[in-house]
């Protein structure tokens, strides 16, 4: 009986939370067809997907209004494709590819899939202009309901963008602290506080565009992501180490930890002076006997109240200007990068684009009644993984065949408006609450499908015709999906790999531009925001697909690697913040340095394509890198730790292919 009752409250927690897509779904399929008649019931499937998307984001006009505009957009090239076989050809080549390439990568692998469906979905019919303005208006219309409903369900859900992560962070770093006083475990906070970088990364990430690295949003949270991995650093070297703390050491923490938890509890956009005098204050009036950490600490802190600055005069939506995109996509050297075969993006675009451009060339030539059910098909179940394909494939081929039986033996029942009317609404009620992607969904979007069809066709003829499309539709996405560019996880996951040491490579590099007065800072946040994405397709990858042992090797490699990140990250900005008292240009030793880096990286790539390994290079461990900064310990703890980092690194990678894992 208990368990029944969960069971149920389960049902009415998922029921509450997709109410508003079934009921924006239905309220576009019978309004649509009551103004603008029966062929533009196409448009509901993709402008519903568009709010399932958009709904539970914050209510932002300026992004909706650009995708309006891509949507309207792509309906006219789908006008255009159906002209001709020519202009169906070129163009269901040529949209499928610009989609893809544009809007996807591997961090965002369907991003395309709206306006991809809409592509599909507006080709179904070939229309005369006077019936493509017509849909126009239905666009129109569809995209003004979306809005509205967009706009009162934030009203009604008062969901902000509020840095709630931000504030859950401040609170876990004034935890570790309390408990690393109390000399009690803190490492349950550590790892929470690692899975808040990540979130941050993808928060951060998910709003940068063409031109631009972050919105103003995205710029807060990245500076607040470098505190995060600062701290931690912070406190790993520190739990290691097993300092002493005396009775004035504790007291210092104490106070920091009050800091943190006032800046998470007051943290505004409006006046943080407060907190940036609290700042000071603490700064002024308490010591830490530990040098190194105590200088530790001060960078943090000097981080926190530019933030706190910072926050008053941004924007969150509005993107960063001075956060530019270092290479956008319209520039030159970018567009180069199109003919490289072995970028995901690429691979996939150009899958897809054959598949459509055949599936559509046959509908355009054969004019067989609706055989778009042929590249509908097939656009389903061509996914960017490989492994992804072949599940979507059973499941399209397990849902079309239930969905048939049903269709085929109970259709009989539910032959009047009415009767269909209200069977739309139950199977569009199921088709949103079912899991998204499951065989269970197809089946009910089949069902849903041949409703509308059985009123133009006899059950038996559907059924047939939507059988052998289908049909067709697996062998062509099968025989893509394994012929034709195939991305497999395994494959992405080795190039993951290669990309991240290149990615220390090129961090690298852009740290020895700074001894040179020359860096360009955006450069670096992009390869630092990027190494924290590809960890993490790593990550999972690992965890979902390789055995414990291995698993275990290549997480440690990872926890390597992110340790070097966070230290050349510090180490970039302490050389930028000190330059003036580094003398960078005449001092051999740290230019030494960072050769010896970069010499290591390349080793480790060298080793990791073809098993190759030199000599890595050795420094003395008691070096000091320039009179001028015997006083500078943290610099000089970062610099020789960054070092052994990169030599762990370089003799972990050497045992990937020696299979010591």
């Amino acid at each position: 009986m208990k368990q029944t009752k969960i069971n149920l409250l389960k049902i009415k927690e998922r029921f509450k939370k997709v109410f508003p897509v079934i009921f924006v779904s239905l309220f576009l399929f019978f309004t649509l067809w009551h103004f603008f008649g029966i062929g533009n019931t196409i448009l509901p499937p993709f402008l519903t997907l568009l709010f399932l998307f958009r709904y539970q984001e914050d209510f932002n006009i300026k992004k909706l209004l650009r995708m309006y505009g891509i949507i309207f957009v792509v309906a006219l090239m789908a006008f255009l494709s159906r002209r001709n076989l020519i202009l169906c050809a070129s163009l269901n080549f040529l949209v499928p590819f610009m989609l893809v390439y544009l809007f996807t990568n591997k961090f965002n692998p369907k991003a395309y899939y709206i306006y991809g469906m809409e592509f599909i979905f507006l080709q179904f019919i070939p229309l005369p202009l006077e019936g493509f303005i017509l849909q126009l208006g239905a666009l129109l219309y569809g995209v003004s309901v979306i809005t509205i409903v967009l706009y009162v369900h934030s009203k009604i859900i008062k969901r902000k963008r509020n840095y709630g992560t931000v504030r859950k962070g401040m609170k876990n770093l004034t935890c570790q602290i309390e408990k690393l006083i109390k000399n009690e475990d803190f490492s349950t906070e550590a790892e929470e506080l690692m899975e808040m970088m990540v979130h941050l990364n993808q928060v951060i990430y998910s709003t940068r565009n063409y031109k631009y690295l972050a919105t103003g949003y995205g710029k807060i949270n990245y500076y607040f992501m470098v505190i995060f991995q600062r701290f931690h650093y912070f406190m790993k070297y520190l739990s290691e180490e097993k300092q002493e703390l005396n009775a004035e050491d504790k007291e210092y923490l104490l106070h920091l930890s009050e800091i943190f938890t006032l800046v998470g509890e007051n943290l505004n956009e409006k006046d943080n002076s407060f907190l940036k005098e609290k700042i000071e204050e603490f700064l002024n009036g308490y010591d830490l006997s530990l040098l190194k950490e105590r200088e530790a600490i001060t960078a943090i802190l000097d981080v926190l109240k530019f933030i706190l600055s910072e926050i008053e005069k941004t924007s969150k939506y509005k993107t960063e200007k001075k956060w530019q995109l270092p290479n956008p996509v319209h520039k030159p050297e970018s567009i180069r990068e199109i003919l490289k075969l072995d970028l995901f993006q690429v691979r996939f675009a150009i899958r897809l684009s054959i598949t459509l451009c055949i599936a559509f060339s046959f509908v355009q030539y054969t004019k067989l009644d609706h055989s778009y059910w042929y590249p509908m098909s097939v656009f389903f179940m061509l996914m960017p993984y490989s492994e992804e394909s072949i599940l979507k494939i059973n499941n399209r081929i397990l849902g079309t065949v239930i969905g048939l039986f049903i269709v085929f033996f109970m259709g009989v029942f539910f032959q009047g408006t009415v009767e269909r009317a209200i069977l739309i609404v139950l199977l569009t009620s199921l088709m949103y609450y079912s899991t998204p992607t499951s065989w269970i969904m197809t089946m009910y979007s089949t069902c849903f499908g041949m409703v509308l069809t059985t009123m133009i066709l006899q059950v038996e003829q559907a059924v047939i015709l939507r059988t052998i499309y289908v049909g067709m539709a697996v062998v062509t996405a099968f025989f893509m999906n394994y012929f034709v560019f195939p991305n497999t996880v395994k494959r992405e996951f080795q190039h993951n790999l290669n990309q991240l040491f290149d990615i220390d490579t090129k961090i690298i590099k852009e740290i020895t531009k700074t001894l040179k007065g020359n860096i360009d800072f955006n450069v670096v946040r992009d390869l630092i925001v990027h190494s924290n994405m590809v960890s993490k397709e790593i990550k999972t990858y690992v965890s979902e697909n390789l055995s414990e042992g291995e698993k275990e090797f290549y997480l440690h490699l990872l926890s390597i690697n992110h340790k070097l990140i966070m230290e050349m990250e510090q180490l970039n900005g302490y050389i930028y913040k000190n330059k003036s008292d580094m003398d960078l240009e005449n001092n051999m030793i740290i230019q030494e340095l960072f050769n010896n880096f970069e010499k290591a990286i390349n080793e480790i790539q060298k080793n990791y394509e073809k098993n190759e390994l030199s000599n890595f290079p050795k420094l003395d461990k008691e070096l000091r890198f320039s009179k001028k900064l015997d006083d500078k310990l943290y610099f000089n703890f970062l610099a020789f730790n960054c070092l052994k980092t990169v030599g762990h690194l370089t003799e972990y990678t050497s045992k990937i292919h020696a299979g010591s894992h």
